[in-house]
């Protein structure tokens, strides 16, 4: 993984990046250009660093053909996605960074891997502005993890990054952001999994961001409790009694949130986000926080990172009144303006109070803008304490259970009766834990024989295999031989001194030497010519199977894996 060296946080413009580096992204960028179909030849890249969020390295990319660039007809120019060439000049590469302050928040959050998912997965099915997908950057190493992507540059004349909205500019993002909500509200592919995003009480987030709140506060109350003028840090004492019992109850905020009505959130909708195009066409980036939950989550967000103190509590039932009209407009149904004032509430004491934590405990010196946290977090508790969102923690607390489950004294019973009760409950909850137990450890029986079982059978097939199997020709350098095994207990033969592969692809066995020999199960399979295939001078094996241990002459190994220029070579994972 490459990436630029920050050696001034300020000043993004003087990270750099050196010439190795430089030759190996231009390359990884070139292969994902043409796996997407790109005919580029060449690619150049700027190592300017623009704007990208404060996570990842982003740089534009000049891209050159051998012929004329055409325009694609079906680009008309009109709609959310707008004129796209088909051999674009110029892209954007978004990397990750290992300089990163934060480059292990990020492995740890997986924002790295959401934003990924959402360009090569996603990107095409949104009915909003996006960046379209032109290829991802790959790892060196094996070719199959991203580790960036390439993007649709969306500078272009008349486009304008982080706009300055007046109200009718804010009103027309909420209508944009409420069309892609709308378009995912409660689909079953949100609550099945399928989609690839994740809801806010998944094993992601939960217990992590707790944990990560429960670690901040502490450094957070030292920094902030006391007022500093000097250095602009001041809340309200209120502030932190809300604070408190938000890091208590934030496991139930994440349940809250992950219930429907649910759908699909960009999760970190703001100004510096978005492109305002030549259209008037909002087009939204940097899809690092993407999850299942509220979709008013995106809203209030927006409306904290975007605008001051004043302008957020003027513009707050503006926004709300907006955004649950367009919904209705776009077709959600049985989302009530109460509803939307309890999910706003729940929105406010999450993602705004995780950002408050995160970048209100960060030292300045590591931060890219040591303005923000002075700016953001005032904001963001002004947003919790105007909407007495922490009082929907108070209420949840006392009704612990549904009122279905709370059970009431019975008519006529005396202390007496309900201590008989009680005896009685706990006798059985004795007799409950005494069953349980006795299953358990027949359970346990069963689990031991069944092993016992197994590893007998895998040592009987192994030692009839190590009977039937040929040993390898001596001479390998004249005649190398390739084993295919049912059972891994068979490729454990000593006879045939294996590595273990495990297979991911459908090439089996790829040799120019057709003296080699397979041999699956223990039999020996002639492999050529039948049941092969020649090209480019390589015979190559091939199955529509998708896990086979492989079980190579270790000597041949090296030379085989040092020789094959085939790609699908790297499929193989040693173990």
């Amino acid at each position: 993984m490459s990436a630029m060296e920050r050696t001034d946080l300020q000043h993004p413009e003087t990270w750099t990046m050196d010439q190795e580096d430089k030759n190996d992204v231009a390359g990884r960028c070139l292969a994902g250009l043409r796996a997407q179909g790109i005919p580029a030849t060449r690619v150049l890249l700027d190592p300017t660093k623009l704007k990208g969020g404060y996570i990842c390295d982003t740089m534009r990319v000049k891209i050159f053909y051998d012929t004329v660039r055409k325009m694609s007809p079906k680009a008309t120019g009109k709609g959310a996605r707008g004129w796209v060439s088909e051999r674009p000049a110029t892209a954007i590469l978004k990397i990750a960074s290992p300089a990163s302050a934060d480059h292990d928040v990020a492995m740890r959050l997986r924002l790295y891997e959401r934003e990924w998912h959402f360009y090569e997965q996603l990107s095409h099915r949104v009915t909003i502005r996006v960046p379209r997908y032109l290829g991802s950057v790959k790892d060196t190493e094996t070719g199959l993890t991203t580790e960036g992507v390439l993007l649709e540059d969306l500078e272009v004349p008349g486009a304008v990054l982080c706009p300055q909205l007046d109200d009718a500019g804010v009103m027309l993002t909420i209508q944009h952001v409420a069309k892609h909500h709308a378009t995912f509200w409660n689909a079953p592919e949100l609550a099945s999994g399928a989609l690839g995003v994740k809801p806010h009480n998944g094993p992601w987030y939960q217990p992590g961001w707790g944990d990560d709140i429960a670690a901040y506060w502490p450094r957070f109350v030292r920094k902030w409790e006391k007022p500093d003028a000097r250095r602009k840090l001041e809340l309200p004492p209120e502030a932190f009694v809300a604070g408190e019992a938000i890091m208590n109850g934030f496991a139930w905020i994440q349940d809250e949130l992950s219930k429907k009505p649910h759908t699909f959130n960009h999760g970190d909708v703001k100004p510096p986000n978005m492109f305002m195009m030549p259209n008037s066409v909002p087009a939204f980036i940097d899809w690092q926080y993407t999850a299942v939950g509220k979709g008013c989550q995106d809203i209030l967000f927006f409306l904290i990172e975007g605008y001051t103190i004043e302008e957020c509590r003027r513009l707050e039932p503006l926004a709300m009144k907006h955004y649950h009209a367009a919904l209705v407009t776009y077709g959600v149904k049985d989302y009530s303006s109460e509803d939307l004032r309890r999910d706003w509430k729940l929105a406010a004491m999450h993602f705004p109070f995780y950002v408050a934590m995160w970048f209100g405990t960060t030292p300045d010196e590591s931060l890219v803008d040591p303005d923000f946290p002075r700016r953001y977090v005032p904001r963001a508790f002004d947003c919790i304490l105007r909407n007495k969102a922490h009082e929907l923690l108070a209420a949840a607390s006392t009704m612990s259970r549904s009122p279905s489950d709370v059970v009431g004294v019975p008519p006529g019973a005396t202390l007496e009766s309900l201590a008989a009760d009680l005896h009685e409950a706990r006798a059985r909850i004795k007799r409950l834990t005494i069953e349980r137990d006795r299953l358990k450890n027949t359970l346990e029986s069963v689990k031991a024989a069944v092993h016992a079982s197994a590893a007998a059978r895998a040592a009987a097939v192994s030692a009839a295999a190590a009977r039937r199997l040929p040993a390898p020709p001596a001479n390998t350098s004249a005649a190398t031989s390739a084993t295919l095994l049912a059972s891994f207990a068979a490729a454990t033969a000593a006879s045939l001194n294996p590595r273990r592969l495990v297979w991911t692809g459908t090439t089996l066995f790829r040799t120019k030497n057709p003296a080699d020999k397979l041999y699956f199960a223990g039999e020996a399979v002639p492999v050529f010519p039948g049941g092969a295939r020649r090209s480019g001078g390589w015979y190559t094996l091939e199955e529509e199977t998708c896990s086979f241990q492989l079980a190579l002459n270790r000597s041949y190994v090296g030379r085989l894996l040092a020789a094959c220029p085939d790609p699908a070579w790297q499929q193989y994972r040693h173990t």
